[in-house]
């Protein structure tokens, strides 16, 4: 599944554009970050269901999928914990919520925050953030403090806990139509929800703290867009059918001009972010089932689609405390907006390479020695 490996850095991609835009303007590309978010949690469940797809309740089973998930995700999430920290100390040294608006930080994402954060307050949300329990501080907003798009992390946290339950439940249908009829229904599943918790306003004049925390980043109101990944994974396994390459790509390509609709429609203030759900979703899931569809390519294409696969994990998870860097370098220096925005975005992709190839990769490499997975492949999804 070469090809899906190459999508996460373009959903990477599409993070970085609508947070480069809510920093330093661009109202458009600002609803390409939901885009990409929706696109990763359907890729999980997809990627995930069709590696374990017989799992079963069994000790020796669950600890292979546990470890390999914490091998994967643990040793850049907590470079990124540890780096989003050391910038706010630098950029907001009195740890005041006032302060925080020196590294552009939005209100919707600290509105709630005590005054006086002080280092005892952040040291703590920190070793939250490290646990993966900051979503539970008494305060909403403290679940972005450290590193506001490790959000995401924590709802494939609590997705990886459910996955073998639901990969059993689901794989019980075993018509590969009923499992699209079931990722259709979660679909509007997910969307039934978003009408009632936000009464059917869905842009500005929604409450985004409501927004935020009872939807957007909360892992129960993302949960179906995992399933669905999961379900259309099962159906590709019991169908027989394989499109061909003019079909996939025909395909690939009318998918990717419901999300182009969907990114003009998403210029209108009442649409942002979760109105554009509706589309967004269903344009994601089509493309992935028809791009796990392509057939192999050559080694040296796999081999350059895994490695693209990595760094779209090091730009999603360093590229936050960077835009922060790049806001007080531009208040303090008045920087060419354009400028700013191109050199921040060429600087995210260069760290993260060298972040991937100096510290995640020997990281990863000596934590599978280190458990002795009985698998001698690193883990790479």
């Amino acid at each position: 599944m070469w090809a899906l490996d190459s999508g996460r850095l373009v959903a990477a991609c599409f993070v970085l554009a609508g947070h480069l835009s809510l920093y330093f303007g661009g109202p458009l590309w600002v609803s390409v970050a939901p885009a990409g978010l929706s696109w990763f949690f359907v890729l999980s469940g997809f990627i995930l269901a069709t590696i374990y797809h017989d799992v079963e309740l069994r000790a020796p089973t669950l600890r292979q999928f546990y470890l390999r998930r914490f091998v994967r995700i643990y040793p850049l999430y907590l470079l990124a914990c540890v780096f989003g920290v050391v910038v706010l100390w630098i950029g907001n040294p009195s740890m005041t919520r006032q302060g925080l608006a020196a590294l552009g930080i939005p209100g919707f994402s600290s509105f709630d925050l005590p005054e006086n954060l002080g280092n005892g307050y952040l040291l703590a949300v920190f070793a939250k953030t490290l646990a993966f329990i900051s979503p539970f501080d008494a305060h909403t907003t403290a679940r972005y403090l450290v590193n506001s798009p490790l959000w995401s992390i924590y709802c494939e946290v609590f997705f990886y806990a459910l996955l073998p339950l639901l990969v059993i439940t689901l794989r019980r249908i075993t018509s590969p139509a009923m499992l699209w009829v079931t990722a259709a229904l979660l679909w509007l599943l997910e969307g039934a929800i978003i009408l009632v918790v936000t009464n059917g306003q869905l842009g500005e004049a929604a409450d985004w703290s409501l927004v935020h925390a009872s939807l957007y980043t909360n892992p129960l109101a993302r949960l179906p867009e995992f399933m669905i990944g999961i379900s259309l994974a099962l159906a590709r396994q019991r169908n027989v059918w394989r499109p061909s390459r003019r079909v996939i790509w025909v395909g690939v390509a009318s998918c990717l001009g419901v999300l182009n609709f969907s990114l003009l429609l998403g210029s209108l203030p009442q649409l942002q972010p979760l109105g554009l759900y509706w589309l967004v979703v269903p344009a994601n899931a089509v493309s992935i089932a028809l791009l796990a569809s392509l057939p192999k390519t050559s080694p040296r294409i796999e081999s350059a689609s895994v490695a693209l696969g990595l760094l779209s994990y090091a730009i999603y998870a360093l590229h936050w405390p960077m835009l922060e860097l790049a806001y007080l370098l531009q208040s303090r220096y008045l920087l060419p907006v354009p400028l700013l925005i191109i050199g921040t975005a060429a600087a995210v992709i260069v760290v993260g390479w060298l972040v991937v190839r100096w510290y995640e990769t020997p990281a990863r490499k000596q934590l599978h020695a280190l458990f002795n997975s009985p698998s001698a492949r690193v883990p790479t999804t």
